[in-house]
């Protein structure tokens, strides 16, 4: 992909000049709103409530044409000082963008931000990171890693820097050619001891897995498989940047739909889930899935109509709950421990995985090739190589809601 993107040129457009600062102030609150013409530099030092903001060249971004990147520090910045050396206390302030105006094809997780602080030695330290996945109107506050503000003390300056760049993928990226984002960079301030801002240690969007036997039976069979939902919506619009990704939607007590897209939806056995860390921005899976055509199957044993597979070392299965549409596991009953009979799905050492009750391994072989039924069933070991690259830390309220469109999680546990 870059080989077809690769000459496109990435540049800013710097009008600068004349600011118009509104600030309203209740008690210690302190906004701005920027509004900039070019004039010289000499006009670039604003007054950002309690915050003295000087920008090296530009606040007003304007973006066109961009590159395919691998990392942030290869694209363009936008760089300022924010002062606190004029004000009577600890600052804490948010980094925003207003007067937006872009392509819709830039509502991404390809179109990236990296804001970091450029310490006295020049190191680079990332503060905030993410993409415009979520964005959905003509303002945009960024993320940082310890929430939505950051904290500077009394006599401190930071430099800061702001990336805006394209990440580079394996996947087809044509539709961000001749993209375009315009916006100006607004600073919010509030002394720090009048932040309201709850801070949160923990927040788990738990899966959910609802199962429906067919024809009004209370039990899984051949004749009557389960059908199984998890928590998560299968985008099937080809032309979506999310197709073949699982829609999920974080619902505010305002209404408002914030939505994530994950590689698989959140699943559960029994009260065992996966579930979304959005503090560690991680998905934690306990629930493996795995179809049962891709098992090599044997026939065990004639008289039983018992079919084996032996188990991958690698699949990093639990042996004590599992499922599939068409079968349970149930250890605790005689039909388990003869390990015969009314469609048990069981685990043994010396035999790997079992199902019984069909004719013959060709008609199983038939069947589950046809059917496409999986096997699911508890990680040994939970998986966290999935991580979520939409930050969910601002949009945390003990109000919110979880759903698919279909069914909600099965728990939000917020601390």
């Amino acid at each position: 992909m870059y080989e077809i993107i690769k000459k496109q040129k990435l540049f800013f457009i710097s009008l600068i000049g004349i600011v118009v600062i509104s600030m309203i102030l209740l008690t210690t609150y302190a906004y701005q709103t920027l509004e900039v013409d070019y004039k010289g530099n000499e006009e670039l030092n604003v007054n950002a409530g309690v915050l003295d903001v000087a920008f090296t060249s530009t606040r007003r971004i304007n973006l066109q044409n961009m590159p395919l990147l691998n990392d942030y520090n290869t694209s363009d910045y936008t760089e300022f000082i924010i002062d606190n050396s004029k004000s009577t206390g600890d600052v804490s302030y948010k980094i925003r963008l207003v007067n937006l105006e872009y392509s819709n094809e830039l509502i991404s997780n390809d179109f990236k931000y990296t804001i970091v602080k450029v310490d006295k030695n020049n190191n680079l330290n990332v503060i905030g990171e993410g993409d415009f996945s979520d964005l959905v109107s003509n303002e945009y506050d960024f993320k940082f890693n310890d929430g939505n503000y950051i904290e500077i003390k009394q006599g401190n300056k930071d430099k800061i820097r702001l990336y805006l760049w394209l990440k580079e993928s394996e996947n087809d990226q044509n539709y961000l050619e001749n993209t375009n984002f315009k916006g100006v960079i607004e600073i919010n301030s509030v002394f720090s001891k009048d932040l309201d801002e709850e801070v949160f240690t923990k927040f788990n969007i738990y899966g959910n897995t609802v199962i429906n036997y067919k024809n009004n039976t209370s039990e899984q069979s051949v004749l009557n498989p389960a059908e199984i939902k998890s928590l998560g919506t299968l985008v099937e619009d080809q032309n979506s940047i999310y197709y073949g990704k699982y829609k999920i939607n974080i619902i505010n007590i305002d209404g408002k739909v914030n939505s994530i897209y994950l590689n698989e939806p959140l699943r559960c056995i029994n009260e065992v889930c996966d579930y979304i860390d959005a503090i560690k921005k991680k998905v934690v899976r306990k629930i493996g899935v795995k179809k049962l055509n891709e098992f090599e199957w044997n026939l065990e044993n004639d008289n039983n109509l018992k079919v084996y597979a032996n188990i991958p070392t690698d699949l990093n299965i639990k042996n004590d709950v599992m499922y599939t549409e068409i079968t349970k596991y149930n250890p605790n009953t005689s039909d388990y421990i003869n390990g015969v009979g009314n469609n048990t799905v069981y685990l043994d050492n010396s035999i790997g995985l079992s199902i019984t009750d069909f004719k013959s391994l060709e008609e199983f072989n038939n069947y589950i090739s046809s059917n496409n039924v999986s096997l699911y069933y508890q990680l040994a070991n939970q998986d966290e190589t999935e991580n979520i690259i939409a930050d969910l830390y601002s949009i945390i309220n003990r109000n919110i809601k979880v759903n698919d469109g279909i069914i909600d999680s099965s728990n939000i546990e917020i601390k």
